[in-house]
């Protein structure tokens, strides 16, 4: 008797399991859009964003230079109440072009949602200038945990005439004469 109570069950679970028969859907006599194509790019060169705010360089083609300026990675007062964080820098190269000095940084973000920061100290008397990059992140925002590649160009500005020697996180990194 429970061998033929625990067969009913089981044959009722697997009726349970089964969907009902769907019928299947009916041709229509629409045809499908043709497909489109899209004309492919013929440059070989890298395309360049010119951003004035510091958004997420981050989140972008890892082959797209960001152009940007120092004044647009400056701390916020958002940033007090934010997780600072590292910036894994592989590539730095100091430039100097007409009288302006400029950082290039090539490496990765901790994550997408990590915000460049940077702050340039004014060149001491023997012409020294120190440079602190960093992240910034907001902790009550998720976010997915990869490295985000960083391509950027900072414009430093303007300096007077004169050998400089650019410092990047205590690390020396060149020396340019404007």
């Amino acid at each position: 008797m429970k061998k033929m109570i625990y067969l009913c069950v089981c044959a009722m679970a697997l009726a349970a399991c089964t969907g009902a028969a769907t019928p299947a859907p009916k041709p229509t006599d629409t045809p499908a859009p043709a497909p489109t194509n899209m004309p492919m790019p013929t440059s070989t060169e890298l395309p360049i964003i010119n951003r004035s705010a510091p958004g997420q360089p981050g989140a972008t083609n890892p082959g797209i230079l960001i152009e940007m300026t120092a004044a647009a990675l400056a701390p916020t007062a958002a940033d007090k109440d934010w997780l600072e964080g590292s910036v894994f820098i592989q590539d730095k190269k100091i430039t100097a072009t007409g009288g302006k000095a400029a950082l290039e940084l090539r490496g990765n973000l901790p994550t997408p949602c990590n915000m460049l920061r940077m702050v340039m100290d004014k060149p001491t008397a023997s012409n020294l200038v120190n440079i602190r990059v960093y992240t910034v992140s907001d902790p009550h925002r998720m976010c997915v945990q990869s490295l985000a590649p960083l391509n950027a160009r900072i414009d430093l500005g303007a300096l007077p005439a004169g050998a400089y020697t650019f410092v990047l996180n205590g690390q020396e990194i060149g020396k340019i004469v404007l």
